[in-house]
């Protein structure tokens, strides 16, 4: 009887996983879990508005509110020696601060011994009147600005003639009332009644 050779190769024994059913139960529990997540996810707010752009839009807000500097336009006036303008919008702007500020910054004896005039009568008849109207704040200041526009005044000037002499008749009411106060000094009583009498002597020309 022949015996017969019989090679065995070797089996490969591939990797079994897990049963079909147990991958099943994995992905449905899963899936719950991210159904979970997404239920207990706060819901978006269309009105939220992001940090940064919350912080870009106060911020413009805030740039829209904040007032311009009136000081910074005058100073631009001033520089290109445009005096007129300069006086009409301090005076416009019906903020005695401005003004002085105006009259302190420029060198109004300067200014109105440039010839030709660059400013007109209607101006300086508006700016003696706002200072007088002011007089009782920085008095001294007050009245050497008053005495230098009412020496550079003509009123034969249609600007002063055809409508001064009721605003020139309240400065001089309000120059006579500042001498009766009793803190005023004697030097400003006498600066006040040279001023009075420039203003009277315009009041006889003007009609």
């Amino acid at each position: 009887m022949m015996q017969s050779n019989i090679v065995l190769s070797p089996i490969k024994v591939k990797h079994i996983g897990r049963p079909r059913s147990s991958r099943m139960v994995s992905e449905m529990e899963k899936a719950v879990k991210k159904s979970q997540r997404k239920a207990n996810k706060p819901p978006i707010d269309n009105n939220v508005v992001p940090r940064s752009r919350k912080n870009r839009q106060l911020k413009l807000h805030c740039q829209v509110g904040v007032p311009v500097d009136p000081t910074m336009e005058l100073s631009k006036l001033l520089f290109e020696h445009n005096f007129e303008k300069a006086l009409n919008v301090a005076l416009q702007s019906n903020d005695i601060s401005i003004v002085s500020w105006l009259c302190s910054t420029v060198d109004l004896r300067w200014v109105l011994s440039l010839a030709p005039l660059p400013l007109s009568q209607g101006v300086l008849l508006n700016l003696l009147w706002q200072l007088a109207c002011d007089i009782k704040n920085n008095s001294p200041q007050k009245l050497a600005w008053m005495t230098v526009v009412a020496n550079s005044m003509v009123p034969t000037d249609p600007g002063i003639a055809m409508h001064g002499k009721p605003i020139l008749f309240q400065i001089y009411a309000i120059l006579n009332h500042q001498c009766t106060l009793p803190t005023i000094t004697y030097i400003e009583i006498s600066s006040i009644r040279l001023l009075m009498h420039a203003v009277n002597s315009m009041l006889i020309v003007v009609n």
